[in-house]
């Protein structure tokens, strides 16, 4: 048991953003896989009166404007969203983290100076201006990708498992429907991703410059490691922790782009029914969506306050 933690605290030591990504990769399955024991109810059955005459017909949230169960409306409207921002988390982080300690390495090059701008600018972009603008280039203009929706009309969904179309699709094996539901997600991801990977790169580019001049770095590069091993075994695990902070706290910019985006694409998750529940003064289901953000929002920091405890040896908490 002991050898088993220590391989845990191993693994978040020298992987922090590796360890955060698997603890709301655990949150997004066993939310996927449990939404029916969770929310027994069908979310889009509108017989709530019905059901709260029936024994048993607790409705924890109360009915929505249409008569739904609120409850259940959200958390099986939360796997939609929360695989979009896990994809979009992902490849901002991703494209963010190695263009960053790239700009860094090449401090003040042309590749520096473009970076950092696409940077600002992808932070500073509004969601619904980008999103209509890709939207128009790659729709309108090219036809290269769907306007939105989660499948084209003509597509049959595959049998319900998850009720994620992309999983759904792999694990029944409707290889064209994944194709699909790929296609779709490829607009609504990568304008969530915009802000993530223009935040990811000034903060990595800042922290792997601070690391650069610290005196254990010039003591290694002085004892002959390679440039490559300093980087990675003294500068990388150093610079990550300003990114592990940053990517609890950009939770909140995901949850409020999701709103906007969801309503552009037309995607049936959470942030398109609490959207749909402002319009119409709907205020358990806005109660509702905004207790289980503020939820999540709380849940995912206090996890990243505890990598910290791991990650940094200089913090600790009375």
């Amino acid at each position: 048991m002991a050898e088993r933690m220590q391989a845990t605290l191993y693994f978040v030591r020298r992987y922090p953003l590796g360890a955060i990504g698997a603890v709301i990769m655990a949150i997004f399955v066993l939310t996927a896989l449990l939404a029916g024991t969770i929310a027994p109810f069908d979310p889009t059955a509108t017989d709530a009166p019905a059901s709260l005459a029936r024994p048993g017909g607790v409705h924890l949230l109360g009915a929505d404007f249409m008569g739904r169960d609120v409850f259940s409306r959200i958390v099986h409207g939360a796997r939609i969203s929360l695989a979009v921002g896990l994809c979009a988390t992902a490849l901002g982080c991703l494209i963010g983290v190695a263009i960053g300690v790239y700009s860094a390495l090449r401090q003040y090059s042309a590749f520096d100076y473009a970076t950092t701008t696409i940077s600002f600018v992808g932070f500073a972009t509004p969601v619904f201006w980008l999103a209509l603008l890709l939207q128009l280039l790659f729709h309108t203009k090219l036809g290269w990708l769907p306007l939105g929706g989660r499948l084209d009309p003509g597509m049959a969904p595959p049998p319900h498992i998850t009720g994620l179309l992309t999983v759904d699709s792999l694990l029944t094996g409707h290889f064209d429907t994944f194709v699909n539901a790929a296609e779709h997600l490829v607009l609504p991801v990568v304008v969530l991703a915009a802000g993530v990977y223009g935040l990811m790169v000034r903060i990595m580019r800042t922290s792997v410059l601070d690391s650069l001049g610290e005196e254990y770095v010039r003591t290694a590069e002085a004892k002959g490691l390679s440039r490559w091993r300093v980087l990675r075994r003294h500068v990388l695990r150093n610079a990550m922790l300003p990114a592990v902070t940053v990517l609890g706290l950009e939770f909140g910019l995901l949850a409020a782009g999701v709103f906007v985006v969801e309503s552009v694409f037309q995607w049936p998750g959470l942030g398109n029914y609490a959207f749909q529940a402002i319009q119409a003064n709907d205020y358990n289901a806005m109660l509702g969506a905004t207790f289980v953000i503020a939820v999540m929002y709380v849940v995912i920091n206090l996890f990243v306050d505890i990598a910290y405890l791991y990650l940094d040896p200089r913090i600790r908490y009375a």
